[in-house]
């Protein structure tokens, strides 16, 4: 591997894709194309719902590809199919009813001829080795960068974490991401922050997303209230 002096470098154009969630209440002026975009959070919080919506948009121009880690072909087409995908446009690389193979995964990433990739989600490859989720999250992350594909994926987080971009495996997903997005939900009771109390009262189920880093910027630096819409099924982000 050689060294390179760093004028040699070809720089890259920055596109932006301005496709909900992400736009404009999270990325004013659209999200930066060829990046990885990495939502974090607990079960129910909302993150499948958000890939799926911006799966949805991208579809209805370009074909992508799905890689469904976590329940049956069915449910995903169903999620899909409820957030308006162009369904033919998206190709599924289905796990739901095996153990994922990290060779198989980054063979179609790499044979896949579009531009766009979802992953849900990615630490189940490292479900048996939690040790070794660097080294295999590191191998998804490279092909993807070679490409110069644009992707969006998953980590389940653990209630047990304080740290909110801390998932299972610990850090290694969010440190290798470009874009760490959390989603959370609280239901509020007496215990919650004042603040909340005020603005939504007591027994009321809040969702919250943020743009925890972004290694080009360009993000809002602030936590966003959202609700799940049902039909078409998406995230509505609500200002105030």
């Amino acid at each position: 591997m050689a060294v390179k002096r760093m004028s040699d470098i070809m720089p890259v154009k920055l596109e932006t894709l301005k496709v909900r969630p992400l736009y404009p209440h999270l990325f004013p002026q659209g999200a930066y194309k060829k990046l990885i975009y990495h939502f974090i959070g607990n079960p129910g919080t909302g993150k499948t719902v958000a890939l799926a919506q911006i799966a949805s948009q991208i579809s209805r121009e370009e074909p992508l590809l799905w890689i469904n880690t976590e329940t049956s072909e069915w449910m995903v087409r169903e999620v899909l199919d409820r957030a308006r995908a162009k369904l033919e446009n998206v190709m599924l690389l289905d796990f739901g009813q095996y153990r994922p193979e990290l060779g198989v995964a980054v063979g179609n990433i790499k044979e896949f001829e579009g531009r766009y990739v979802f992953i849900d989600s990615i630490t189940a490859f490292a479900e048996y080795e939690e040790m070794k989720i660097r080294r295999i999250v590191d191998a998804i992350f490279r092909v993807i960068r070679a490409r110069k594909m644009t992707a969006f994926v998953i980590s389940q987080k653990r209630s047990s974490h304080n740290d909110p971009v801390e998932a299972a495996g610990g850090y290694a997903v969010s440190h290798l991401a470009d874009v760490n997005i959390v989603l959370e939900k609280e239901l509020i009771n007496k215990m919650s922050s004042r603040s909340l109390k005020e603005k939504f009262g007591e027994g009321k189920l809040v969702r919250m997303i943020w743009v925890d880093s972004s290694k080009l910027g360009g993000a809002v630096p602030t936590v966003k209230f959202f609700e799940i819409r049902e039909a078409p099924l998406g995230i509505d982000i609500k200002e105030g």
